[in-house]
């Protein structure tokens, strides 16, 4: 069972593409920047499609990590102040 249902609708309009990706390498490099790709580049040997391939991969393991991070903070926010409060106070402290 997953965890988020399936839409009922597909989100797609009439006469649009179903993807936002570019047209071509040279435009997802603009778009995202060649700064920011130039690591994905010197990994991949230049090879512009296996950088931006690995650029989006790197993106999806980032995305999938952000739940999961999210409810850790969620629970140390909820722990830590009485975590603190367990401690005793130094007397030099005020």
């Amino acid at each position: 069972m997953p965890l988020r249902p399936e839409p009922v609708v597909p989100c797609t309009y009439k006469g649009r593409p179903n993807s936002i990706e570019p047209a071509d390498d040279k435009a997802g490099i603009a778009l995202i920047s060649p700064a920011r790709l130039n690591p994905y580049l010197t990994s991949c040997t230049s090879d512009s499609a296996a950088a931006l391939a690995l650029y989006q991969w790197n993106s999806g393991l980032v995305a999938a990590f952000f739940e999961p991070f999210g409810h850790l903070e969620i629970v140390l926010r909820n722990v830590l102040p009485d975590l603190a409060g367990a401690f005793p106070h130094s007397p030099n402290h005020t």
